[in-house]
């Protein structure tokens, strides 16, 4: 029998099932590469509260990843010590035999049910057009992160995380200069983002951790 044909008769690799969403880290814009402003390069140093220094990363990851990113405080300490980079960490390393795909996605805002409607509503209009989101993930799990990820986003009052990620709001209504542009998924390993800039920076820092 020749090679191709044993490898013809291999069974094709079943996807590793998800964990439980629980963690999700929000991402901010990265500050201008002008901006000195000390307040919020404070607010910065303080985006892991008293956990670990800049939340586990080293010094130099921190600074690669302060052009792609920055991390919104989330007031919990499931963030603070170390789960953020451990994320980051098995991204890039599992990279190598499974690689890091981005997908769009499109989320429609009236697809997405808030329960707390008057908390978040003061008056700002909806959005009248779908959502674009491009999420990196490894490529065996597209199909079940893609599922999760439209989940989170239209029904998180439902969906019990540690904390908020705000998703579901900044999808629905029109907001201007948000602040909040990503998100790191924690418990299983994905990046979500509605910024063209991000996307493009973790399509090249995922590229680099499959090299």
């Amino acid at each position: 029998m020749s090679k191709k044909s044993k490898k013809q008769q291999q069974p094709q690799q079943q996807p590793q099932p998800l964990k439980r969403t629980y963690l999700v880290q929000r991402l901010l814009k990265p500050l201008p590469k002008t901006d000195s402003t000390p307040l919020l390069k404070l607010l910065d140093f303080g985006a892991f509260g008293v956990g670990l220094t800049n939340g586990g990363f080293s010094k130099q990851a921190m600074q690669a990843l302060n052009t792609i990113c920055r991390f919104d405080y989330m007031g919990a300490s499931e963030f603070e010590w170390g789960a953020v980079p451990n994320a980051f960490k098995t991204m890039l390393q599992g990279s190598k035999k499974n690689p890091i795909v981005c997908r769009e996605l499109q989320i429609n805002p009236q697809d997405v049910r808030i329960k707390w409607i008057k908390y978040y509503d003061n008056g700002t209009p909806e959005r009248a057009t779908p959502q674009t989101l491009w999420v990196f993930c490894f490529a065996s799990q597209v199909d079940l992160v893609l599922e999760r990820v439209k989940a989170i986003a239209e029904i998180e009052d439902e969906f019990i995380l540690c904390e908020r990620t705000g998703l579901g709001r900044i999808i629905k209504y029109n907001i201007v200069n948000e602040p909040v542009v990503g998100w790191i998924e924690l418990d299983n390993g994905f990046v979500i983002t509605l910024d063209a800039a991000m996307r493009d920076a973790f399509a090249a820092l995922f590229s680099q951790g499959t090299r």
